[in-house]
């Protein structure tokens, strides 16, 4: 869920509003645009063990305008959205992860490399944006001692939400990524755990 809707995601939670409700008012069906039944199960986990959703994406206008127009465009306000981030905050220096980044996308079509560059400052801003909201509500006076992060695989790399994290607050993070059993060797460097899906 995107961080401008936080508070569906309260009501929703407090049996404010309905699932149906909730989905309209996050416009999960256009920010999102997956199979809800997918994701049913790990919005439900939280909240059945008394734990807070947390909306933690960036704005979708706020990356996609980056991607387009480059990091230069944060400094511009997005009609009706909060900023995503404070541009001082992102880390674009980081070589292992732009390296990541760029060996996941680098072979799709028309990836120049000053597309590349742009591609690249949305997905810093995207996982900034992330970690920025984990910090914060880690640092507020009624926060878990623990937050589950469920994100992409690019996203839960060390260096991307994990570091960042981790750069703003005194926590220490792990990472567990679901593997199939022919991918586990590769991933074995990825994560702090694995998680193998059964043979089929």
């Amino acid at each position: 869920f995107q961080r401008p809707y936080q508070a569906p995601l309260d009501a929703y939670q407090a049996g404010a509003i309905d699932e149906d409700a909730m989905l309209a008012q996050t416009e999960w069906a256009d920010r999102w645009g997956y199979d809800f039944a997918m994701y049913r199960p790990l919005v439900a986990f939280g909240p059945s063990r008394g734990a807070r959703l947390l909306a933690l994406n960036a704005p979708r206008e706020v990356t996609r305008r980056v991607a387009r127009e480059g990091i230069g465009s944060l400094g511009q306000p997005v009609e009706g959205q909060p900023p995503a981030i404070d541009v001082t905050e992102l880390d674009l220096g980081d070589q292992t992860h732009r390296a990541l980044v760029n060996a996941a996308f680098q072979g799709h079509p028309g990836m120049t490399s000053e597309v590349m560059e742009r591609f690249y400052a949305a997905q810093v801003v995207w996982d900034e944006t992330m970690a920025s909201a984990v910090a914060e509500h880690l640092a507020s006076p009624d926060a878990a001692s623990r937050v589950i992060v469920y994100a992409g695989a690019m996203h839960v790399m060390r260096p991307a939400i994990p570091a960042r994290v981790e750069r703003r607050a005194d926590v220490s993070t792990a990472i567990v990524l679901p593997v199939s059993p022919e991918d586990l060797e590769e991933a074995r460097e990825l994560a702090d755990f694995l998680w193998v899906a059964p043979a089929e």
